[in-house]
């Protein structure tokens, strides 16, 4: 605790020169392929091999992974440069799903942890009724509805 009195401000400048990006969407479909694209940005002075890896779970499936193993791509990106690697998942349940990617090189390190939200498949619907209710000589009412439910819900 304290307090610190300076002559000038200091600046701070923070840039990260290799990282990754992710493009992914807003949702996705339980059981259908989506194409997982990893961007990779290098703003080093000197290329770098990269090694990109996905981790496989049980709730999504990088191309012929199995759960708890890596899909894994190499890639040399040239200085200043930045390359897209583009990788086949999966999703296996509804909800929110952790992603982890890595990018590894001789000289540097990034790792991005996201959340993918999955939906169930088949079109959503919805019916309504309207109901006039009159308790204007009443104090109570009664209506029956009647309520068709799938067999397989």
């Amino acid at each position: 605790t304290g307090l610190g009195v300076a002559a000038s401000r200091a600046s701070l400048r923070a840039f990260q020169p290799f990282f990754i990006s992710l493009n992914l969407p807003y949702s996705v479909i339980r059981g259908e392929e989506l194409a997982l694209q990893v961007n990779v940005f290098n703003y080093l002075n000197t290329a770098q091999q990269t090694v990109v890896s996905v981790r496989s779970t049980t709730e999504l499936q990088i191309g012929e992974t199995s759960a708890g193993e890596n899909a894994v791509r190499t890639v040399t990106i040239p200085p200043n440069q930045a390359s897209s690697i583009f990788f086949v998942a999966k999703p296996r349940v509804v909800g929110y799903v952790s992603l982890m990617v890595t990018a590894n090189t001789a000289q540097v390190a990034d790792s991005v942890r996201r959340q993918l939200l999955v939906e169930a498949e088949g079109v959503s619907k919805s019916y309504s009724r309207g109901i006039f209710v009159d308790l204007t000589n009443e104090n109570s009412t009664t209506e029956v509805l009647e309520l068709t439910v799938p067999s397989d819900v």
